[in-house]
């Protein structure tokens, strides 16, 4: 008699705000997956334009589709925190509806979690325009596909207050209990990634595996975009940018190694504030990088 292992749930939170365009291929990705112990939120951010037409639409069509409408716009981190809430996969994925997984996605990721131990797990990305036409990968690709960069793995801690390219955020599968012990994402931030990623990998193991398993769609009004641009929503970013360093600073970091690490990162950031030129947030991260110069001069 053999015995079988049942696949464990993975629940994917499809969040959408806007995505009239891209939502059906997005969720049908999904829904395609070759992986089958699949939960599948999306929640409706208060899309205005006819997202929530065609969200309901493929309801219609697979009914195992569960949909969360928000009344008014929470943003990113408040309503992955609304679908967590009511999902129930060991697994987590957290996924924009202009974003696409490849079908084979989810087996990868589920199978190298279980072998690895790894408590985060991710991929690389094809970078696509709004059309869908290529644009490069997230971590550029010799001819065999594979990433031309090592990619860190293990506690990464160091390597993320250094830099924000290290992690790539599509297709990045969580262990449950890490979102569970960690709180969720703090929904005060215009957006979640670097402060999960720093909370995460502080204590928990991250595995890269060097495959392309998603395309991320890069547009015009996207967060990546509006990071460096001179515009409300880019100063809210960089504004969470400053809060989840200076989290870091004041919580996370251990050792003079790790402050020096976080000194190139804000020093990169402040270039960033100033070409916005955004003087309200410059001056503090003049105050906050003579904060880190202080404590490599008093730490062991």
């Amino acid at each position: 008699m053999t015995v079988t292992t049942a696949e464990p749930l993975v629940s994917v939170i499809c969040l959408c705000y806007n995505h009239e365009k891209f939502v059906r291929e997005a969720v049908l990705s999904v829904l395609t997956q070759t992986y089958t112990s699949v939960e599948i939120l999306v929640v409706n951010d208060a899309s205005s334009d006819g997202s929530q037409q065609i969200i309901e639409k493929l309801q219609l069509e697979y009914p195992q589709i569960k949909i969360i409408h928000n009344k008014q716009n929470l943003g990113i981190t408040a309503s992955f925190n609304k679908a967590f809430a009511v999902s129930k996969g060991k697994y987590i994925l957290d996924f924009a509806t202009d974003d696409v997984l490849l079908p084979n996605a989810l087996d990868v990721l589920v199978a190298e979690a279980i072998k690895h131990e790894a408590a985060v797990v991710y991929a690389n990305s094809e970078r696509i325009s709004e059309s869908g036409a290529h644009l490069g990968y997230f971590f550029a690709v010799d001819e065999n596909k594979r990433s031309l960069q090592k990619i860190p793995r293990g506690l990464i801690y160091e390597a993320i207050v250094n830099s924000g390219e290290i992690v790539n955020p599509v297709a990045l599968l969580v262990s449950r209990k890490i979102h569970v012990e960690l709180g969720g994402y703090n929904d005060s931030l215009a957006y979640e990634d670097l402060d999960f990623w720093l909370r995460a990998s502080r204590e928990y193991p991250f595995f890269y595996i060097d495959q392309t398993l998603s395309q991320k769609r890069y547009l015009e009004n996207s967060l990546g975009y509006a990071y460096k641009e001179k515009s409300v929503l880019g100063r809210r970013i960089n504004a969470s940018t400053f809060k989840t360093l200076w989290m870091a600073f004041t919580q996370l970091n251990r050792n003079k190694t790790e402050h020096r690490a976080l000194l190139k990162r804000v020093h990169y950031e402040m270039g960033v504030v100033f070409r916005n030129r955004n003087l309200r947030l410059w001056i503090p991260y003049v105050f906050f990088k003579i904060a880190i110069h202080l404590k490599i001069l008093i730490s062991r």
